[in-house]
C-alpha cells in the first residue's frame, strides 16, 4: 500500500481494491477492500490518545471505532504489546488487539458480528497514533458475496484472508516519512 503522499507502506495482498478510487475518503485515512469478501483494511492517522499506556491507548481506539461504527456490542478479546516489525526509531510502541463488534453496515438494519484485528503504532514525538484495522465479518457469505467486486458472474472469487495473513497485514506498517503527520 502506498498512501497519497507515499509516506506509509504496508503489506497488502494483490487484487485489493482501493476505496479512494471509488469514493471520497478522508485525508487521514486509506481504505482497501478484499475483492471477493466483505473484509477490509483501514489505515487511520490520528491524534495521539492522552495516555502513557500503549495497551490502554489501543483499547480506547478500539472503543472509539465501535462508537463511530454505532456498534451495539464492543468486546476486546486480546491485547499484546509487540516490537514494530521494522526498525523504526520514531515508533515508540506497537500494540496488536483483537476484538468483536456488532454493527450494521452498508445502510442495512441487520447487525453483523465483525472480528477486528487492530495494530496501533504510536509516534509520541509527533503526537500521532497510526491505526491499522482489518475488519473480518464472521457471517460473510463467501463466495457469493458480490459487495466488493469480483465474486459475481463468471469470475473466480479470491479466498478470504486467514488470521495469519490478517496479522501480517496489520503488523507490517512501515513509516517512510514523518511528513505524513503534518498533512
Amino acid at each position: 500500500m502506498h498512501t497519497r503522499s507515499e509516506a506509509v507502506w504496508s503489506f497488502l495482498v494483490l487484487g485489493v481494491i482501493r476505496k479512494s478510487d471509488l469514493r471520497q475518503i478522508p485525508d487521514n485515512q486509506e481504505v482497501f477492500v478484499h475483492p471477493s469478501t466483505n473484509q477490509s483494511v483501514v489505515v487511520d492517522i490520528l491524534e495521539q490518545i492522552d495516555t502513557e499506556d500503549p495497551k490502554e491507548a489501543a483499547r480506547l481506539h478500539f472503543q472509539e471505532v465501535g462508537h463511530t461504527n454505532d456498534a451495539s456490542e464492543v468486546v476486546t478479546e486480546t491485547v499484546e504489546e509487540l516490537s514494530p516489525p521494522y526498525r523504526d526509531p520514531h515508533c515508540t510502541s506497537m500494540v496488536y488487539l483483537t476484538g468483536l463488534q456488532k454493527v450494521a453496515k452498508f445502510n442495512e438494519t441487520v447487525e453483523h458480528l465483525v472480528r477486528i484485528y487492530q495494530a496501533l503504532y504510536r509516534y509520541s514525538h509527533d503526537s500521532a497514533d497510526v491505526l491499522v484495522s482489518v475488519n473480518n465479518p464472521l457471517e460473510d457469505d463467501y463466495p457469493r458475496c458480490a459487495l466488493n467486486g469480483t465474486a459475481s458472474g463468471d469470475s473466480v472469487p479470491s479466498a478470504p484472508w486467514d488470521e495469519q495473513l490478517i496479522r501480517t497485514i496489520a503488523c507490517s506498517l512501515q513509516l517512510r516519512s514523518r511528513a505524513i503527520f503534518s498533512l
